[in-house]
């Protein structure tokens, strides 16, 4: 283990005994601890995220396919599932290939039954105790694709797809990573809840959000999610966006300037140590934006906040970060004050004189 994740550990660690005493005691140690020299940040989970080398290795497999069909996906499946009741079934394509040799056509509109319709001799073993397998799908459609996939993905890739995100990958709680080509379009303004409830999921590549209105629970509860960078120059609503992501360690906003529902976008991240991007324009929702917050110590390039938020949560702010969040303060001279309420332990870090900053720009400071 590095000096930095150990640091990583010791604050997280930390900072779950101070929630659990729900008292101040601890606050002295708090405050050494955060002062200690670290190394640097660690490779989060999310760049460090491999296919197993003894699964099928499905980008090699899809790069060699020789089929021509506008659209395809390969699904690379656990047999998790195999001796369960759990109905799983894939639809929405018109051409299926299993790693066990069958080629199966049907309809976009028929459900195809994958319960034991494989070979389970051709499966390949994992060190880790399961096997994989997979599907190839296939369309020839130049539409939308309507699809339902298998509750068992652990890995897909989408190639020339046109895709729908609305719930597109939702409760998929085995994948742990998808990537999506250059040549994979998003028709729809709705991200909502695309990637919900995903508890495995690591990583997501290729993910293009330039069209995206709504972001509303987009990653929801996913719970190993380390890392994410989402242009969101058309959003405005991402209500919950990373709710619960408890392992989420950094995020990137990309001109996010005109989101005006941020409620409960970070509530529970619980390990978010660095944020880049925030505009918060006037009245724009913030409520409960980053509740449970409490491993944030830095976010960058904060555009303008003009509107009610709290910090309060965030207690392991650095210095250079609160003098951010002060300067980005729209100046409310002769207008209604609001409220900035950045918590007694931020408010010990500043000075008289950095206070004034917000309270001379007609800003409650608490």
């Amino acid at each position: 283990m590095s000096i930095s994740d150990k640091w990583d550990y010791l604050i997280e660690t930390t900072n779950s005994i101070k929630d659990e005493l729900q008292e101040n005691v601890l606050r002295n140690c708090v405050d050494k601890i955060r002062t200690l020299k670290a190394g640097s940040n660690p490779t989060t989970l999310s760049d460090e995220w491999q296919p197993e080398p003894d699964w099928f290795d499905i980008e090699t497999i899809l790069e060699n396919d020789t089929e021509e069909y506008t659209q395809k996906a390969i699904f690379l499946l656990a047999d998790f599932l195999d001796d369960k009741s759990t109905t799983n079934s894939i639809k929405g394509f018109t051409k299926y290939k299993l790693s066990d040799g069958q080629v199966i056509n049907k309809s976009a509109t028929t459900t195809l039954d994958i319960n034991d319709i494989f070979d389970t001799t051709k499966d390949k073993s994992c060190k880790k105790g399961y096997k994989t397998r997979y599907i190839i799908a296939y369309s020839n459609s130049n539409e939308v694709l309507s699809i339902t996939l298998p509750s068992n993905i652990i890995y897909c890739i989408f190639d020339g797809a046109i895709l729908k995100p609305i719930n597109l990958l939702s409760s998929k709680r085995f994948l742990q990573a998808v990537k999506f080509k250059d040549n994979v379009s998003f028709e729809g303004t709705s991200f909502n809840s695309m990637f919900l409830g995903d508890c495995s999921l690591q990583k997501v590549q290729g993910l293009k959000t330039l069209n995206g209105i709504t972001f509303s629970n987009s990653f929801g509860s996913c719970y190993n999610l380390r890392k994410m960078i989402l242009d969101l120059s058309n959003a405005i609503d991402i209500n919950a966006i990373f709710s619960s992501c408890s392992n989420l360690h950094e995020v990137t906003l990309l001109h996010a300037l005109k989101i005006e529902n941020f409620n409960s976008a970070f509530n529970g991240c619980s390990s978010l140590k660095k944020l880049t991007g925030l505009n918060i324009p006037n009245n724009a929702n913030s409520t409960i934006m980053f509740t449970n917050c409490n491993s944030l110590i830095e976010i960058l390039d904060i555009t303008a906040i003009n509107t009610d938020i709290s910090f309060s949560a965030c207690t392991f702010l650095s210095h250079s970060t609160l003098i951010r969040i002060l300067n980005a303060l729209v100046d409310l001279t002769d207008k209604e004050n609001k409220t900035l309420t950045l918590g007694s332990n931020n408010l010990e870090k500043l000075t008289d004189e950095e206070k004034a900053i917000a309270t001379n720009k007609n800003w409650i400071l608490k």
